[in-house]
């Protein structure tokens, strides 16, 4: 695996090349007040326009935990992303953690 890069027109994201193929999970643990937690949110990992995504919306304030699975094909950088897929004022969310691990 490799190092994030937060440079470019997105800072916060971070691209990971992932070094061998395989079925590959993500696990994310991330925080929402009630006001962003009342938004239409999307997770979405994966490279070039080939993504698995999760839609993302709780109702309620809180930790919560998302996870997502990928086959790989070849090596590719890989993107994890928080998409906010409706505009907002307002809410804040907090990413916890995120790991990687290869399960196949």
């Amino acid at each position: 695996m490799g190092h994030g890069d937060r440079t470019g027109p997105h800072p916060g994201l971070r691209t990971l090349h992932l070094s061998a193929p395989g079925q590959w999970r993500l696990r994310l643990a991330f925080e929402m007040d009630v006001d962003a937690a009342r938004l239409n949110w999307s997770f979405d990992w994966g490279a070039g326009d080939s993504f698995v995504s999760l839609a993302v919306s709780p109702g309620l304030a809180g930790r919560f935990e998302a996870v997502l699975e990928r086959a790989w094909d070849v090596p590719l950088p890989a993107q994890a992303r928080l998409v906010l897929t409706e505009s907002a004022m307002g809410g804040q969310v907090r990413l916890v953690s995120l790991q990687i691990e290869r399960i196949g």
